[in-house]
């Protein structure tokens, strides 16, 4: 009998704890859901009171653990509440979720308290999160050699989003996988693409790669004077022209004798297309050797003659006076004038050509 009553008391008490617990103030999202994509950050929320409640004198609500508190004037139906989170730079700085939520995301815990009139209060909240849409992006080092491996580095945002999934498209026709590494059998440029996809959406970035091969060296001597490549004048700046060599990724050019040239306009000798001008006369040899890494450096050259202008020179002449029709100037009213000798009071006045001075 002992037993019997006392199931019944337990079997009453948990009834009574039930039945509070189910006429309890809660409050959920408007549409009843918990996770949101950035940019979406507005949030509504509705507090349910249940039929029969005890009146309820006010609500205290937060955003957020550390947001301040909002005071809502008691209701058996309460407005609906709004807010809107800033979530851009708190999300770019980090490129990475919290760790400390229940679920990937960004996450906030909303709650309500209910003062109720008789001194009781009733508790309730949930957390909400935020999930960012897939930026994806990748990297890697120097342009690959043909028939070597490449890893491609995976830099998409969010980082720890076990959600995401990706898929790599080499753009030389191989079929797409998830590994982001890769080997390609010929040169030449490929399209890279990385799609990303996540709760929020689907993304891809391409970016160019070339496959390098075998370096070969070639170049030309551009110079203004139109005389080919073979022929430039004393002080004349030309270019060397190394950009039809093929897989190239490095330059270096020897000039010989090592004497007699200047670089100019800030150039080196490992740019690609250095500008040199001459200060001696004379055949100098130029050679170029190209390297990428990949397979043995390669080496061309070519040799120019650097012409000094031709010299002029004048014989002299023997002095001479031309013709010459005279008037003096200004002229003196009544006065005469000793022309070669002979008097002269009008003008002008012919003198003829003379080895001599008028």
């Amino acid at each position: 009998m002992v037993k019997r009553w006392s199931s019944l008391l337990l079997l009453f008490m948990l009834t009574i704890v039930a039945v509070n617990a189910q006429e309890g103030v809660t409050i959920t999202t408007s549409d009843g859901e918990f996770a949101r994509c950035f940019p979406d950050t507005l949030i509504e929320v509705k507090i349910d009171v249940p039929a029969g409640h005890v009146p309820i004198d006010s609500f205290r609500m937060r955003w957020c653990a550390t947001c301040p508190p909002i005071s809502i004037p008691g209701s058996d139906n309460p407005p609906v509440q709004s807010h809107r989170y800033s979530l851009s730079e708190l999300f770019e700085d980090n490129c990475a979720y919290d760790f400390n939520c229940l679920e990937p995301g960004i996450c906030f815990s909303i709650d309500v308290v209910a003062f109720n009139d008789d001194g009781s209060t009733d508790n309730n909240g949930f957390d909400i999160f935020f999930r960012f849409p897939p930026k994806p992006s990748f990297s890697f080092g120097n342009n690959p050699c043909q028939g070597q491996e490449i890893a491609f580095v995976n830099n998409t945002c969010p980082r720890s989003d076990p959600s995401m999934e990706f898929l790599w498209d080499y753009g030389d026709g191989s079929p797409t996988d998830d590994l982001g590494v890769h080997m390609y059998p010929d040169t030449g440029r490929y399209t890279v693409r990385l799609t990303a996809t996540n709760f929020c959406g689907t993304q891809t970035v391409t970016r160019i790669i070339e496959v390098l091969g075998t370096p070969e060296a070639d170049f030309a001597v551009d110079a203004g004077n139109g005389g080919g490549q073979d022929t430039v004048c004393l002080g004349e700046t030309i270019t060397l022209n190394g950009a039809s060599s093929n897989f190239a990724t490095s330059f270096r050019w020897q000039i010989s004798p090592r004497r007699g040239f200047t670089f100019e306009n800030d150039t080196r000798d490992f740019d690609e297309q250095p500008q040199i001008s001459f200060g001696e006369a004379g055949t100098y040899t130029i050679s170029l050797r190209v390297d990428n890494n990949c397979r043995e450096a390669n080496t061309a050259e070519q040799t120019i003659v650097v012409l000094e202008a031709p010299r002029l020179e004048l014989q002299p002449q023997p002095d001479a006076c031309l013709d010459l029709t005279y008037s003096p100037q200004p002229p003196v009213p009544g006065a005469t004038y000793l022309l070669n000798g002979q008097e002269q009071s009008s003008f002008p006045v012919f003198l003829a050509a003379s080895d001599t001075a008028y």
